[in-house]
């Protein structure tokens, strides 16, 4: 793989994140300044080369553990963005595959 579609599939991921973000951050009744810095942080926490079940665990456990959604919609939300992200930059950015793991 080139240096350069490493870069593309990076950024891919990163927007994919930041938009997944500011959806979880809308269902945690944040706008604003809040939504974008929980975008941030949850771009760090997530943007590195880790599997991208754990993005999903995490906001599972944020957002289901809440009772803001099921993890389904979860999923159906990852896979949408993801979805727009390959889209925009014509890289894959996750498995879009992948089933939630059982409730």
């Amino acid at each position: 793989m080139s240096d350069f579609t490493e870069i593309l599939d990076a950024e891919a991921r990163r927007y994919a994140l930041n938009m997944i973000a500011l959806w979880a951050a809308q269902q945690l009744g944040k706008s604003g300044d809040e939504a974008n810095d929980f975008a941030h942080e949850f771009i760090a926490k997530n943007a590195s080369d880790e599997p991208p079940t754990r993005a999903f665990d995490r906001l599972c456990q944020l957002l289901v553990g809440k009772g803001l959604c099921t993890k389904e919609e979860v999923l159906r939300k990852m896979n949408e963005h993801g979805a727009i992200a390959q889209a925009c930059f014509g890289t894959d950015v996750h498995d879009t595959e992948a089933e939630p793991p059982p409730v």
